[in-house]
């Protein structure tokens, strides 16, 4: 028997070689995972030696991370101790990205974890894989996206999870202009209301995927 997800082809999938002990977990013992970028050059819109840093939430099987050794892996981030925390093997015309952190169930299991580390890690794995989004912000405490209506219009939301009002600079894909519903132009920035949602018409190009 034993706890917790099991793929017993792992380290041919992402190109690492894992040296968990069999039904011995390899536990975290800091209070903050730092990752840091391992490598000379860039990373999905991150310079090299980035730091980002995470809360090591939960206790028991939330508290455990993956050592490996990379086996045709390029490491793309280690974590204060230098071992491999974030890799990617190429696969085609693709990649396999492999954290051995569980940062989301950590996050998830911290109060008030917004904004955090995760959303810029995000973003980064968002630019390597090529995902093309017509609409974005940087501030983390507002997510972004686009509705197409049946008839082909297209609406940009703007969603606040702040609890105080957010001014924001919306960044636009080429070609592309957000109108407010009623007709009037968007220039520059919006703001939002404390946990609150902007709706805007979106026009000028396609916002689908590629």
């Amino acid at each position: 028997m034993h706890a917790g997800p099991w793929y017993a082809r792992l380290n041919g999938m992402f190109g690492v070689r894992h040296e968990l002990g069999y039904g011995a977990p390899a536990r975290v013992e800091d209070d903050e995972i730092t990752l840091a970028l391992a490598l000379a050059r860039d990373f999905g819109g991150l310079a090299a030696g980035t730091q980002l840093a995470f809360p090591a939430a939960g206790a028991g099987r939330s508290r455990t991370y993956l050592p490996v050794r990379p086996d045709g892996a390029e490491v793309l981030a280690s974590d204060a101790h230098g071992r491999p925390a974030l890799l990617r093997r190429a696969a085609g015309r693709g990649a396999l990205i492999l954290c051995t952190y569980p940062l989301e169930y950590m996050a998830a299991l911290t109060p008030d974890a917004n904004p955090s580390a995760v959303s810029t890690l995000y973003d980064a794995l968002g630019t390597d894989a090529g995902v093309r989004r017509p609409v974005t912000v940087d501030d983390p405490r507002v997510a972004a996206d686009v509705l197409v209506h049946e008839d082909g219009s297209q609406f940009a939301w703007l969603v606040s999870h702040a609890a105080e009002p957010v001014t924001v600079k919306p960044q636009l894909g080429s070609g592309l202009r957000l109108r407010e519903l009623g007709g009037g132009p968007v220039n520059g920035t919006v703001t939002l209301a404390a946990v609150g949602a902007g709706v805007y018409r979106l026009g000028g190009g396609t916002a689908g995927p590629e």
